[in-house]
């Protein structure tokens, strides 16, 4: 580096000691150590007798700013400031061929002299793409001097800005968001800043550039918020929020752009809805009337959206909630224009928007049914949904909706039909059957949703789904859903006796969901307070015990089981799936159900012992434990189940986590011994 005489090459020496020593004292870095204050005065006056008129002394301070002790360099550059403008060409050379820490410095001390030259603002916007500390110290540097220089620097930065290199755009984006103010200063063409902003990044630097830049950025602006991007609506309402109070022109720029970004209400991305919502909530209510499509009308000044945007609990404040209560409120069914915006606003994919449109529309039953019935046929799912659920939510439900409500069941928004579910079963009681007709063909077709609607409202007729009898037994005979089978089954219930052959039917069925379904209705009627119905077929029932499915044939004896002792062949029924059944839960639960039927022990007790060596530990427990609740007659058992109880003491593990399942096993082997053995001996 040259500096700023070409022939400094030697050193300097003050009192035999090079300057960096002194600019170490001065900064107070070296008198850590010393604690000499007479060298710290002596420093004083070494650094304030150096001259420009001595170059050697000056080369030495321009060398000292690429010194490694930050504070050595700073104490150098603050002599170097007292030489003023003279010493600009070397703080020049500095930036061409300093290190990055003497250029860092070299950008401070020039901020602070002005006038410069245009080859300095050259090298300090060469020096924004060094990005860092020295990118941040030379935009600021540019923006200190963009007063004087603003022109120069905006024809330099576009390049920049128009170009495809990402972090040379940051940069210059950087320098602009550093001035202050660019409404009245040199600023961008609006041509460079559209190609900026259509390259990706930096949308956050660029917003804020154009909100800057003042009301003619605007319609750019607006522009790119149109895009919906959430990272660019967010970032450009957060910057125009804090200056349109402060800039009336800016403000009314922005009104007249509104209307573009109301269809931005209706996002469906969460964050851009909010932000639209709260810019328009600052910007829309206080300006005069704005034209509008027809389906968004104008409300006290804000689109009739942006006030259900507020109702449907995306309200800013009290006040925000306040006020709109208080415009809603004022609607009346007389302001047409309003109540068709409120209504095609339910299209809208921003939920909270859609739901609170249905929720006004229906403070004005019953001159809304049929705007609802339509909405229902839309073509719009949200609007179908929202209509649905309007209509659900009217008492006493609108019978002239029962046929809207039926044909919404296979909509293919699951949401619709659900809500059409809602309907239909706040009306079956009190249209009767009206409507089963209707019904019956949802249950022949092979949609199994479709299906779980119909049924869900066949529950709801009770005893008035007897019309869709036969219709509901194909269903269960057919379905490979157990939801729908246990539906079906629930809706044969409710209609009462005359679906009992509907219902024993499913559990001889080869369909194994529609048998265990029926298997479980009948066992619950068997329970309760209707068994008399289940008697007359006990035949059927003993036939179903044979079920080629095992788990069919267990829930058969579940039922069997129910209604002993009027149904006989149970324990038979148990034995034979104790024996085949290859589920160990299901001959744990056969070990069970034979304990609770001692007057057949004789039968039962041969077929336990056997059970006693089952795989399963579980089976051989629940054996044991089964024949003690047989009693006495259980005693012929006692050689097997000492035999397993000296298997299980000689083939057990231990368990360091805690009881293991043959711990388990030979304590339930254990009890049984004793309590079958008179006087309790296990021996």
């Amino acid at each position: 580096m040259q500096l700023p005489a070409d022939n400094a090459s030697a050193e300097p020496l003050f009192d035999g000691k090079p300057i960096t020593h002194w600019l170490a004292i001065g900064s107070g870095l070296g008198y850590a150590f010393t604690n000499d204050s007479h060298e710290m005065e002596r420093a004083t006056e070494i650094l304030d007798s150096i001259r420009w008129s001595d170059p050697v002394a000056v080369a030495a301070l321009f060398r000292a700013l690429e010194d490694e002790q930050t504070l050595v360099a700073t104490m150098a550059a603050r002599r170097i400031v007292r030489f003023g403008t003279e010493a600009v060409p070397s703080l020049v050379e500095v930036l061409r061929n300093g290190n990055v820490a003497s250029r860092e410095i070299a950008l401070d001390i020039l901020a602070g002299l002005q006038p410069l030259a245009t080859e300095v603002i050259n090298l300090a916007i060469l020096e924004l793409s060094a990005g860092g500390e020295l990118g941040d110290k030379a935009a600021r540097f540019l923006a200190h001097t963009y007063d004087d220089h603003g022109e120069h620097i905006v024809q330099a930065l576009a390049p920049l800005l128009e170009g495809y290199d990402n972090d040379a755009r940051a940069a210059a984006y950087w320098v602009l968001m550093c001035v202050q103010d660019l409404s009245d200063k040199p600023r961008p063409t609006l041509t460079t800043m559209r190609l900026a902003v259509a390259h990706p990044g930096n949308i956050n630097r660029a917003t804020w550039t154009l909100v800057k830049m003042g009301p003619e950025a605007v319609p750019l602006l607006v522009e790119t918020m149109e895009s919906g991007e959430v990272e660019a609506v967010c970032a450009a309402t957060q910057h125009l929020r804090g200056r349109i109070s402060l800039d009336p022109a800016l403000h009314a720029a922005l009104v007249a752009g509104a209307p573009r970004l109301f269809k931005l209400l209706h996002s469906p991305q969460r964050q851009v809805r909010e932000s639209i919502m709260i810019l328009l909530y600052d910007t829309v209510p206080d300006a005069p009337e704005l034209g509008m499509s027809e389906y968004e009308p104008v409300v006290a000044g804000a689109p009739a959206s942006l006030w259900l945007a507020l109702a449907g609990g995306m309200a800013i404040g009290e006040k925000a909630r306040e006020q709109t209560e208080s415009v809603l409120q004022a609607i009346t069914w007389e302001d047409r224009d309003v109540m068709l915006g409120i209504f095609h606003a339910m299209r809208s994919e921003t939920s909270p928007i859609a739901h609170a449109g249905a929720q006004q529309l229906l403070r004005f039953v019953p001159h809304v049914i049929p705007l609802l019935i339509e909405g229902v046929a839309d073509a719009s799912r949200e609007m179908r949904h929202q209509a649905m659920w309007a209509l659900a939510s009217i008492r006493p439900t609108p019978q002239q909706a029962i046929p809207v409500a039926v044909s919404s069941l296979p909509d293919p928004y699951d949401q619709v039909a659900c809500q059409a579910v809602h309907f239909l079963e706040r009306a079956a009681p009190a249209h009767g059957g009206a409507f089963v007709d209707d019904l019956k063909v949802l249950l022949a077709g092979d949609d199994d949703d479709l299906l779980n609607w119909a049924l869900d409202v066949l529950a709801a007729f009770r005893a008035d789904a007897h019309t869709a009898l036969h219709a509901v037994g194909e269903a269960l005979s057919k379905t490979n859903s157990a939801s729908n089978a246990y539906k079906a089954v629930a809706v044969l219930l409710n209609i009462g006796p005359d679906a009992m052959p509907v219902l024993v039917a499913g559990l001889t069925a080869r369909n194994v969901v529609a048998a265990r379904a029926a298997a479980d209705g009948l066992r619950r009627l068997a329970l309760g307070p209707q068994r008399a119905v289940v008697l007359p077929y006990l035949n059927d029932i003993r036939i179903a015990l044979g079920h080629a499915d095992l788990g069919v044939a267990t829930d058969v004896v579940y039922v069997v089981d129910a209604l002993a002792p009027e149904c006989k062949g149970l324990v038979a029924a148990a034995i034979r799936s104790l024996g085949h059944d290859a589920l160990a839960a299901n001959r744990s639960a056969m070990c069970s159900t034979l304990a609770r039927h001692p007057d057949q022990a004789p039968v039962i007790v041969p077929a336990l012992t056997t059970a006693l060596s089952d795989l399963d530990w579980d089976v051989r427990a629940t054996a044991a434990k089964a024949l003690v609740r047989l009693g006495p007659a259980a005693r012929s058992a006692l050689p097997r189940l000492r035999e397993l109880l000296t298997e299980e003491m000689e083939n057990g593990y231990p368990d360091l986590h805690g009881e293991t399942e043959r711990d388990r096993l030979r304590l339930a082997v254990h009890s049984t011994i004793a309590a079958l053995t008179e006087g309790g001996d296990v021996q």
